[in-house]
């Protein structure tokens, strides 16, 4: 699994004010795709809304000591 972090936009119907517009999820998963959708399911835990659309995701490899290489 890899580490993913996800930029997701909230719709306007929501977002009402300045800074409410974007949730921000860290999540594990295999592909960008899978942390999107996994995103996706944990905010709509906490609005019910599914509308959210991606902005951004990103991986970063973990950083390794000189004898994990």
């Amino acid at each position: 699994m890899n580490r993913y972090t996800v930029l997701l936009l909230r719709p306007d119907y929501v977002a009402d004010g300045f800074g409410e517009d974007t949730y921000l999820a860290h999540v594990r998963a295999e592909t960008p795709k899978a942390a999107i959708t996994l995103a996706q399911q944990k905010v709509a835990g906490l609005d019910d809304i599914m509308d959210y659309y991606a902005h951004a995701c990103s991986h970063r490899e973990q950083a390794r000591g000189p004898s994990q290489r």
